[in-house]
């Protein structure tokens, strides 16, 4: 499964997380896709507040010890993040717009 990702130091800069809260090592795989789909449903509340829900469990993981779902939910935020910078690159923000006031899913088109 090849999936783009933003870079990390990306990630940290609009996430918030710390070096410490960052749990590298798992490799994006199918096993992410429904936790990305959990997180798109509540796309409704806005981006901003999904993103701070990825984060808020990525810190609550990392806090209980849960090391290898926190590594596995940086790689969810990692790609909630890039659907968000594509859904921006590619002038489709009113289309996520309309998408999160009807609470449903999005999927960035994909490249020609």
């Amino acid at each position: 499964m090849t999936v783009n990702l933003i870079a990390l130091s990306r990630c940290a800069a609009i996430s918030g997380l710390r070096a410490h809260e960052m749990i590298v090592g798992a490799t994006p795989s199918v096993k992410h896709s429904p936790l990305l789909a959990a997180y798109r449903l509540k796309l409704a509340k806005g981006r901003d507040a999904v993103r701070g829900m990825i984060v808020a469990d990525i810190r609550d993981s990392v806090e209980l010890g849960e090391i290898d779902f926190a590594a596995d939910l940086l790689v969810v935020l990692r790609q909630f993040l890039t659907m968000c910078e594509t859904a921006d690159a590619r002038g489709v923000v009113e289309g996520l717009r309309v998408v999160e006031e009807r609470g449903g899913d999005f999927d960035p088109p994909s490249k020609s």
